[in-house]
C-alpha cells in the first residue's frame, strides 16, 4: 500500500496527527491546521462554555456563541449576510447529544505534543493569527515537536481554509509539491 498526504483542520488535525503517529509508513506528508501542542486554559474554558450552553440553551445558542471563536472578525464582517444560514446548516447537520459527547471527550484525547514526538513525516503546521483557540506559541511548540515548518496566516481565526482559502491552498500545495 502506498503513502498518502494527510491534511487535517482542528479536530481533524488531531485525528491526522494520531493516525500519522500510529501508522508512519502510510503518510508521506502531514499538514496540521489550527492545532497546537496543547489546549490552553483559555481554549478549555471556551469549550466548557460551549458544553454548558449546549446543555442549558441548545444547539443554536451554542453555535451562535461559537462563531466568534471559530471565525475571525474580518470573515464575520465580510459574511454577515450568510452567518444565519451557516448557523442553520450547522444545527441541521448536528445532534446536541453527539456534540456534547464529542466536546466532553476532548480532554481525554492523547496530547498533540506527545503524539508529535512519533512523527517522522515532513509536517506543515498552519495557524490563524487571530485564533483564540490556538496561540502562535502553541502552534510553534507543535511545529518544533514535529520538526516541521509553521506558517501563520494573518487576519484569520480558527478556520483558515474557510477564511483564507487561496492562501491555505497555496501553502498546502507548495508544501506537498516540494
Amino acid at each position: 500500500m502506498g503513502k498518502s498526504h494527510l491534511v487535517g483542520l482542528s479536530h481533524g488535525a488531531q485525528v491526522a496527527l494520531a493516525f500519522c503517529a500510529q501508522f508512519p509508513e502510510r503518510v508521506n506528508r502531514l499538514v496540521l491546521c489550527s492545532l497546537g501542542a496543547r489546549p490552553s486554559n483559555h481554549a478549555q474554558a471556551i469549550v466548557k462554555s460551549w458544553i454548558d450552553t449546549l446543555k442549558k440553551s441548545g444547539l443554536e445558542a451554542m453555535v451562535r456563541k461559537a462563531l466568534p471563536m471559530v471565525f475571525g472578525e474580518k470573515y464575520r464582517a465580510e459574511n454577515k449576510r450568510i452567518l444565519s444560514m451557516m448557523v442553520n446548516a450547522i444545527v441541521v447537520r448536528n445532534r446536541p447529544d453527539a456534540l456534547i459527547a464529542h466536546l466532553e471527550a476532548l480532554p481525554r484525547y492523547p496530547s498533540p505534543l506527545q503524539l508529535a514526538k512519533e512523527i517522522t513525516s515532513p509536517t506543515l503546521v498552519i495557524s490563524g493569527a487571530d485564533d483564540p483557540l490556538v496561540s502562535k506559541e502553541s502552534a510553534g511548540e507543535l511545529t518544533e515537536a514535529v520538526k516541521g515548518r509553521h506558517r501563520e496566516v494573518p487576519g484569520v481565526g480558527h478556520t483558515v481554509p474557510a477564511e483564507a482559502p487561496q492562501t491555505f491552498n497555496n501553502l498546502v500545495l507548495d508544501f506537498l509539491l516540494r
